[in-house]
């Protein structure tokens, strides 16, 4: 009786694989933070020179939603984000580049078109989060967006606080004002942390068939 050649299976390891969306979106997220340094570093006081930089961050996180944006819509990686995610996340881009509300209300209303960005900012980034939140993402790095969004908006509300002449102590005001300006650096660095993460989308595991007596 000879024996049959029968099937074999065998797992090897694919080589790991990177998203160029993701890569893209965590390279413009390090660029805002880097800008975003610049911007608070001392002796940092020119005009142009601040506005050049406030254009950088501007930029960098404005095409950094973008871009992710669109690697969340290839659902090719780790995160399954919802159809209202991902439109929510392209609109907060547009928003953050566009910044219409200065462009209308600027010339004419500025405390109000501050206040009506900042709100606009913060809903978007609330139903990006919330998407977050419900997608397929393991822990930690699904909470990432929502610890970075609370920090910012604590600290938001602090300055605000101290910035209303609660506080009448240079030397302490400064210091706070200082603290909480490291906030939005450190929460748009944990961005790129995850964006990078999320590009990651390897190693994995090919079947390959072969024959055995």
């Amino acid at each position: 009786m000879h024996d049959q050649e029968t099937p074999a299976v065998a797992v090897e390891a694919a080589p790991r694989r990177w998203s160029p969306w993701w890569l893209v979106a965590s390279a413009l997220f390090v660029i805002a933070a880097l800008a975003a340094m610049l911007r608070s570093a001392p002796g940092s006081s020119d005009g142009v020179f601040l506005q050049g930089v406030g254009v950088a961050v501007a930029l960098g996180l404005g095409f950094a939603f973008v871009a992710s944006a669109v690697a969340a819509s290839r659902r090719l990686g780790p995160l399954r984000l919802s159809t209202t995610g991902v439109v929510m996340l392209a609109v907060l881009g547009a928003w953050v580049l566009l910044d219409p509300a200065r462009s209308l209300l600027g010339g004419i209303a500025p405390d109000a078109a501050f206040f009506l960005d900042a709100f606009v900012r913060l809903a978007l980034s609330g139903a990006v989060v919330v998407a977050v939140l419900r997608s397929t993402l393991t822990p930690p790095w699904r909470a990432v967006p929502a610890v970075a969004l609370a920090a910012v908006v604590v600290a938001s509300l602090v300055q605000l606080f101290v910035l209303s002449g609660a506080l009448t102590d240079q030397s302490v005001i400064g210091g706070i004002l200082s603290v909480t300006g490291l906030v939005p650096i450190v929460a748009v660095a944990a961005l790129a942390a995850l964006t990078f993460r999320l590009a990651r989308r390897g190693p994995g595991t090919v079947a390959v068939l072969g024959t055995s007596r």
